[in-house]
């Protein structure tokens, strides 16, 4: 908004409010905002920060605000209206969405063996 750029304009525009009727990023860069915002002040105030049931749930509201914005605000959200102006709205398929939960299972199956290894290495090393 400070250059005052149409073209600068529209996608910050797109993603906050909505542009000439398409606004399907719209509730999900709000949302992406709110956890932002709350997991941060809840890490400003020491007895909420102090709270070791509450801080996995704030880390995890960061986490997940910062994925929001950095999948679908920066990747999706820039080429969202195009530089001729013209706006194509994207929405994930199915197999789009089946291939990411595959990615990220076998990410966690490794996470999980190697955890396994490193718990078995480090009983062994201190008995």
């Amino acid at each position: 908004y400070y250059s005052n750029i149409p073209s600068h304009k529209a996608h910050v525009q797109y993603l906050l409010f909505g542009y000439h009727g398409y606004h399907a990023l719209v509730p999900w860069m709000w949302t992406s905002m709110i956890l932002m915002t709350t997991g941060a002040i809840f890490l400003l105030i020491p007895p909420l920060r102090n709270n070791k049931t509450l801080l996995p749930f704030t880390c995890a509201m960061i986490i997940f605000g910062v994925w929001i914005d950095k999948a679908l605000g920066m990747i999706s959200g820039g080429f969202v209206p195009s530089p001729l102006h013209h706006v194509t709205e994207y929405a994930p398929t199915g197999p789009e969405i089946m291939i990411t939960l595959a990615v990220y299972a076998i990410g966690f199956l490794v996470l999980t063996i190697l955890y396994k290894l490193a718990t078995q290495v480090k009983e062994e090393v201190h008995g």
